[in-house]
């Protein structure tokens, strides 16, 4: 007596084979399928292209202020500081200190 969980051998055919018309039914929808994936996969790689030139450029954004303040800032510094001790009156200290700082970061 077979239990409910093991099944008959016999039971279990193999399916027949498929005849022509079925076949190139399934392939038509297969080539479909595919044309349809690949025109997804193209927008995908076109926005995934744009993302990164974003990306860049958001980079640029932040990294530039910095690169050029770096450059540019000590001398605007400078000048600042001479104006602010010639107009206060400020004996010579050492106005200079934070040009440290930049050495360190170009070193």
């Amino acid at each position: 007596m077979p239990n409910k969980n093991t099944k008959d051998v016999n039971q279990k055919k193999p399916k027949a084979v498929q005849s022509s018309d079925d076949l190139e039914i399934l392939i038509k929808k297969n080539i479909k399928w595919s044309q349809i994936i690949y025109e997804q996969n193209k927008k995908i790689t076109k926005r995934m292209t744009w993302m990164v030139i974003g990306n860049y450029l958001r980079l640029l954004i932040i990294v530039v202020p910095i690169v050029l303040g770096i450059i540019y800032l000590p001398p605007l510094i400078d000048q600042m500081l001479q104006s602010y001790t010639e107009i206060l009156g400020v004996g010579g200290g050492d106005v200079g200190g934070y040009q440290d700082i930049f050495k360190q970061l170009s070193e």
